[in-house]
C-alpha cells in the first residue's frame, strides 16, 4: 500500500477496489460501451428486457382485454344483479361467480404473466442500482488513479535500491535524474513503501518554491488537477443531468459530499482479497483530497426534476390506457360504489410509487421507468386494437349464425356442429309433418 509524502498525511491512494458486477450489470456496461452514450445504453437495455418478455406481456394484455370484452358481453346480466344485490355485496360476489362459470370467465387468467413482468422490474431495479454504485465508485477510483499517476510521473521506481542509513529495515529508492523529485523508502520485509519529496531537487527545478510546505502543496496540486481532469472526462452525464447515476433532482449533486457518497453505496467493496465497507475503503480526508478541486460539483444541482415529471406522466398514461381497457371489468366486478372508487384511485398508486423511486434512486432507473411505461402504453394500444378486431369479427360471425338459425341461440360453441344439429332438427320436423298429413 502506498502511504505518504514528507511524512505528512498526504497519501498516494489505494485504487484497487471495486463493486463486482453480475451478468445483467456487465450487459448494461457492454450496451453503453457499444452505443457510446450512457442514457441511450440504458434505454436500449430497457427495450431488450421488454422485448425478451414480450410474449408474456402480450399474452397478459390480450387476456386482460378478452376478459374485459367478455365482461362487457355479460353487462346486462351483471347490471341486473348489481341492482338486485346493491345492499348485499357478498351475495353479489357469489352470484357473479356463477355467471363467470356459465360464461367461462376467469378473472385471474392474466395474473401469471403479470408476476413475470413484476419480476423483470425487480431485476431491472437491482441491476441498475448495483451498476450505478459500481460506476460512482469507479469514477472515484479513476480520479484517485489519475492523482497517483500525476505524482508518480516524477518518481523513478526503477532506480537502484540502496541501504537506508537512517533505518536498516528500509531500502531507499532515489533517482539521479534531476527531474525526478519524488522517491520512496521500501520496507525490506513487507515491501511497503513510504513516499517522500526531495525538496532540494524540487526547489532547484522551481525557484518559486522556498519551503517544504510549498513543495508539498505543489505536489498536491499536481494530483488534484489530474483528479479533477479525470472527473470531467468521466462519461456520467446525460443531456441536462450531470451524473446519471444520481437522481435527477436539484438537491442531489453530481459529486457528493463524503457522507452522501458513502450513504449512496451500500455494496461491499472488494479490495486486495478483502470485503470492505465504503468507509473502510475510503477515508474522509482521502476523499477530500481527491475531490479538492471539485467544490463547485459538490454544490451544483444534478438535475431539475425533469425525469421525475416524465416518470409520473409516462406511468399515468400507461395506467390510464390499462384501466380504460379494463373499464367493464372494473365497473361490474363489484356492487359496492366505494370499492369501484377505490379501484379508480388504484390507477394513481403505481405512478406515485414510481415517482418516489425517481426522487430517491438514480436517473438511470428513472430513464428505465419512462422507457418501460411508454413501451407498455404503445403495446397495450396495439394489442387492444388487435383483440378488439378479432372479438368483433367473432361477434359478427355469431350474429350471422343466429340469424341463419332463425334468431335462435347457438346450441354449442361449434357453429359447424350447430348447423348439423339444426339440419337434423329441420329434417325431423319435416318427417313429423308428412306423418301428420298421412294420418
Amino acid at each position: 500500500m502506498l502511504t505518504n509524502l514528507l511524512d505528512v498525511s498526504l497519501q498516494i491512494f489505494e485504487v484497487n477496489g471495486e463493486i463486482p458486477l453480475g451478468f445483467l450489470e456487465q450487459f448494461i456496461g457492454i450496451l453503453i460501451s457499444a452505443v457510446g452514450l450512457t442514457g441511450l445504453g440504458i434505454i436500449l437495455y430497457c427495450l431488450i428486457l421488454k422485448v425478451a418478455i414480450l410474449p408474456l406481456d402480450v399474452w397478459q394484455k390480450a387476456t386482460m382485454r378478452k376478459q374485459s370484452l367478455k365482461m362487457n358481453s355479460m353487462r346486462a346480466q351483471l347490471e341486473k344483479l348489481q341492482k338486485q344485490y346493491a345492499n348485499a355485496p357478498e351475495l353479489y360476489q357469489k352470484k357473479i361467480q356463477e355467471v363467470y362459470k356459465e360464461n367461462n370467465f376467469n378473472m385471474f387468467a392474466s395474473c401469471l404473466p403479470m408476476i413475470a413482468t413484476l419480476v423483470v422490474l425487480i431485476f431491472a431495479f437491482r441491476s441498475l442500482t448495483l451498476y450505478s454504485q459500481h460506476m460512482n465508485l469507479k469514477t472515484y477510483t479513476g480520479m484517485a488513479s489519475a492523482y497517483n499517476t500525476a505524482i508518480m510521473a516524477y518518481c523513478d521506481q526503477d532506480a537502484d535500491k540502496l541501504e537506508y542509513a537512517d533505518d536498516n529495515n528500509y531500502y531507499i529508492v532515489k533517482s539521479d535524474d534531476a527531474q525526478k523529485f519524488v522517491y520512496y523508502l521500501e520496507h525490506k520485509t513487507s515491501g511497503q513503501r513510504e513516499y517522500k519529496i526531495d525538496t532540494a531537487k524540487l526547489m532547484s527545478i522551481n525557484a518559486e518554491l522556498t519551503s517544504d510546505s510549498e513543495c508539498l502543496e505543489y505536489v498536491k496540486t499536481l494530483g488534484r488537477t489530474a483528479a479533477a481532469d479525470s472527473y470531467e472526462k468521466a462519461e456520467i452525464d446525460f443531456l441536462w443531468i450531470k451524473n446519471i447515476y444520481y437522481p435527477d433532482v436539484a438537491w442531489a449533486n453530481p459529486l457528493q459530499t463524503y457522507d452522501n457518497f458513502c450513504n449512496s453505496i451500500n455494496e461491499k467493496i472488494h479490495a486486495n482479497g478483502a470485503e470492505l465497507t465504503i468507509k473502510e475503503f475510503i477515508d474522509e480526508n482521502v476523499y477530500g483530497e481527491i475531490t479538492h478541486n471539485l467544490t463547485e460539483q459538490k454544490t451544483q444541482p444534478n438535475g431539475f426534476f425533469i425525469l421525475v415529471v416524465l416518470t409520473i406522466l409516462a406511468n399515468l398514461g400507461s395506467q390510464f390506457i390499462t384501466m380504460r381497457s379494463q373499464k367493464d371489468q372494473r365497473e361490474l366486478q363489484s356492487a359496492d360504489p366505494s370499492a369501484q372508487n377505490m379501484q379508480k384511485w388504484m390507477m394513481f398508486l403505481m405512478p406515485a410509487m414510481f415517482c418516489v423511486f425517481a426522487f430517491i434512486y438514480s436517473a438511470a432507473f428513472s430513464l428505465y421507468l419512462i422507457t418501460s411505461a411508454l413501451f407498455s402504453l404503445v403495446s397495450t394500444l396495439v394489442v387492444n386494437k388487435i383483440i378488439d378486431a378479432l372479438f368483433n369479427k367473432k361477434q359478427e360471425a355469431e350474429q350471422r349464425a343466429q340469424v341463419q338459425y332463425g334468431g335462435r341461440k347457438a346450441l354449442t360453441r361449434d357453429w359447424a356442429r350447430n348447423k348439423e344439429i339444426m339440419g337434423e332438427t329441420t329434417s325431423s320436423k319435416a318427417k313429423d309433418k308428412k306423418k301428420d298429413k298421412k294420418d
